[in-house]
């Protein structure tokens, strides 16, 4: 890539950055291989500042108007760090975790069940969780498949569950001045913004709770 190449587009009727050309879904398993995950257990771990910012922010604000046995849900955990910060703060938490990668095995060891395989087309049950998260991930997802998501897992949340949202903000003016929103091709097929995901959570039963913005490298992301 070169200064003057052309990664993303911009819809100037909804806003919408989007990667093009965009890869199939077929391919996109592709982009994860083993050099990617070796990295992601250093860049997701609970110690480094700007995740540690992530979760804490998550935590802080949903722990409050969660009941003390929460079941949560964090889809495209990766390698656990959510799943194991949130398990060690909150002991009663019943935690579960995501990945199309097979999760580490030691996961359960620390009382958190792995779900391996794509969670996006995965059934986890009608009113069983009081959180799902989704911590720097619908960037990953094709646009067209976040509605049925946020529909799906507005029907696996109890009455008065939540869904917690992590992802670079294009309105966000650091990340456009820093060209945030170039920096990731191909791994980040759009860079969103409540502009635009906010009708797609309204249309799926969803009223916004809260927003926070928190510093990520050089640019800030939207919870």
């Amino acid at each position: 890539l070169t200064r003057a190449s052309r990664v993303y587009r911009r819809c100037h009727l909804c806003g919408l950055v989007y990667l093009d050309p965009m890869p199939s879904e077929a391919d996109l398993p592709k982009f994860y291989d083993h050099w990617d995950l070796e990295g992601e257990a250093t860049l997701q771990d609970p110690s480094t500042a700007s995740y540690r910012e992530h979760f804490h922010i998550g935590l802080t604000t949903l722990a409050k108007g969660l009941p003390r046995t929460a079941r949560i849900l964090d889809l495209g955990g990766g390698t656990g760090a959510f799943a194991r910060l949130a398990r060690r703060e909150h002991p009663g938490w019943t935690v579960e975790v995501a990945d199309h990668r097979a999760p580490p095995g030691d996961l359960g060891k620390e009382g958190i069940r792995a779900h391996a395989g794509d969670f996006t087309r995965m059934d986890f049950g009608r009113g069983l969780y009081d959180l799902v998260s989704l911590w720097e991930v619908v960037e990953h997802l094709r646009f067209e498949r976040l509605h049925a998501l946020f529909k799906a897992i507005h029907g696996w949340l109890r009455p008065g569950g939540r869904l917690i949202i992590s992802t670079p903000d294009f309105e966000a003016p650091s990340a456009r001045a820093a060209e945030f929103w170039a920096a990731f091709p191909p791994h980040h097929l759009t860079v969103l913004s409540q502009g635009v995901l906010e009708p797609l959570w309204k249309g799926a039963g969803f009223t916004l709770h809260g927003k926070a913005r928190a510093s990520l490298a050089t640019a800030e992301g939207a919870g």
